[in-house]
Parts: C-alpha cells; sequence; structure tokens
C-alpha cells in the first residue's frame, strides 16, 4: 500500500501524550523525531507534526508537511511500528536564503534520521 490512510496518522490528543512522557529523541539541526513503540501494538508507523508559525506563513508550513509525509509515504519506513512526532525547527527558512535550499535540507536531515531510527531498532 503506498496511500497514507488513517492507520499512519497520529491523530488524537492522546496520541501526541503518548510521546510527550519517555519518547526517544534523534535530532539534526532542522528537525527532531520524538518515538515510541506504537501505542497500539501496530506494524504501522504512525508520525504526526508539529510546525511552529515561527517557521513562516501557513503555506510554508503546509509545505514542509507535505514534503516530509510524501516522503514518508514512499518510503520502506513506513513498517516499523513506531509512534513518531516530527518537530520542525523555526530556524528552516530564516537561516537558509532560498526557499528550495531549505526544503532540500530538510529533507535529507529526514531521511538521515529515518535512516538512523531504522539502524537503531534493528540492533
Amino acid at each position: 500500500m503506498n496511500g497514507f490512510g488513517p492507520n499512519f496518522r497520529l491523530k488524537t490528543i492522546q496520541d501526541f501524550s503518548y510521546l510527550r512522557e519517555g519518547s526517544q529523541l534523534l535530532s539534526s539541526k532542522w528537525l527532531r523525531f520524538y518515538y515510541k513503540d506504537s501505542q497500539n501494538k501496530s506494524a504501522s508507523t504512525r508520525i504526526g507534526f508539529s510546525v511552529s508559525k515561527k517557521v513562516g506563513s501557513a503555506g510554508k508550513r503546509n509545505r514542509l508537511k507535505r514534503l516530509l509525509r510524501e516522503q514518508f509515504r514512499t518510503s520502506d519506513f513506513r513498517l516499523l511500528g513506531k509512534d513518531i512526532l516530527i518537530v520542525v525547527s523555526p530556524r528552516v527558512y530564516k537561516d537558509n536564503e532560498k526557499i528550495s535550499d531549505a526544503e532540500q535540507k530538510v529533507l535529507e536531515s529526514s531521511y538521515s534520521l529515518w535512516s538512523k531510527l531504522k539502524k537503531n531498532e534493528s540492533l
């Protein structure tokens, strides 16, 4: 399945609250991944996003979420059995002159963090 259906999303307050306590952290300059084993003991990885208004306009925030969601949707990271909260740094557009550079750096950071997460889980 290549979709991004409801079984791949963190949707409720309880889903996000579950990740607040005792979760592990992977971080880069642009992103932070908070993760734990899936709350519902599923083999599917569920993700949620936190993108502050400090990042930029609604269009910029939504674009970052769309890019990250698409990267996740087309990857093999969907079957890690984790709940993951992805937090985008407010500096992402401020520290990069071009919007395309900022978006590329976020995607590279995301892929790097996904790879680290997958490597950590296979140990």
